[in-house]
C-alpha cells in the first residue's frame, strides 16, 4: 500500500536503522509528561 501524496522513489533499509527497540512495556518516569512519544 502506498498513500498518493508518496510518489518518490523507494528507500530500503532495515527498520532497526530507523528506530530503537526497547523489550517490555514499562518506561521510566522521566519520558512521561515531556514530549517522547510512547506507542
Amino acid at each position: 500500500m502506498r498513500f498518493p501524496e508518496f510518489s518518490g522513489e523507494w528507500m530500503e533499509g532495515e527498520i532497526g536503522n530507523y528506530f530503537d527497540f526497547k523489550n517490555g512495556l514499562n518506561k521510566e518516569k522521566e519520558f512521561f509528561g515531556k514530549g517522547t512519544p510512547i506507542i
